[in-house]
């Protein structure tokens, strides 16, 4: 992933993908969709400079009615994706999510066990420490691996809020509501 903030590339290798051409319908991800093509286009050449000096800071969404906007467009994308593995990813996200409220409801509803579900809640907590540790450490802030249980509580709606949103066809982006193509593709 990335955004137009964080992103540089050879002007060769932007020339050689064609550029921005082939998104056009699609008003929000140039910077995105020109990764995945540049990633198409030169297996194995795409890295992270993870260096401290490297970092682009952007100011974060002023209110949580634009934060949520702002997440809802980005999730309105993966249907967009050329190749199947953000697709999946993004599935994959999405799903991992319902873990907790389905695990409560099933529990509520005496179909699994409280140790089955209290163990697939621990696996899902799992794979995010698992992820976020690096991340969590380049950043300074490896303490924060402690809030992963807490702000799943939260985390859980919010992501499955903005994935089945940016489902639905359109979003408001730069002052306006914008429909996106109903477009029909595989996710796997």
């Amino acid at each position: 992933m990335c955004n137009g903030a964080n992103l540089a590339y050879r002007r060769a290798d932007f020339f050689a993908v064609d550029g921005f051409r082939g998104n056009e319908a699609v008003p929000s991800g140039d910077d995105e969709f020109l990764l995945h093509k540049l990633h198409a286009a030169f297996p194995g050449s795409i890295r992270f400079l993870r260096q401290e000096g490297a970092m682009v800071q952007t100011a974060a969404q002023p209110t949580v009615r634009l934060l949520l906007r702002q997440r809802v467009r980005w999730a309105s994308k993966w249907r967009h994706y050329q190749a199947a593995a953000p697709r999946r990813l993004a599935v994959l996200v999405l799903l991992s999510n319902l873990t907790f409220p389905v695990g409560a409801g099933l529990w509520l509803l005496g179909v699994a066990s409280g140790a089955t579900v209290v163990a697939a809640w621990a696996l899902k907590l799992l794979a995010d420490v698992v992820f976020l540790r690096p991340v969590l450490q380049f950043l300074g802030r490896p303490q924060w691996l402690w809030w992963v249980p807490v702000l799943q509580l939260a985390y859980g709606p919010y992501a499955l809020a903005t994935g089945l949103l940016g489902l639905r066809g359109s979003y408001e982006w730069k002052g306006g509501k914008l429909p996106l193509l109903r477009a029909v593709c595989a996710c796997f």
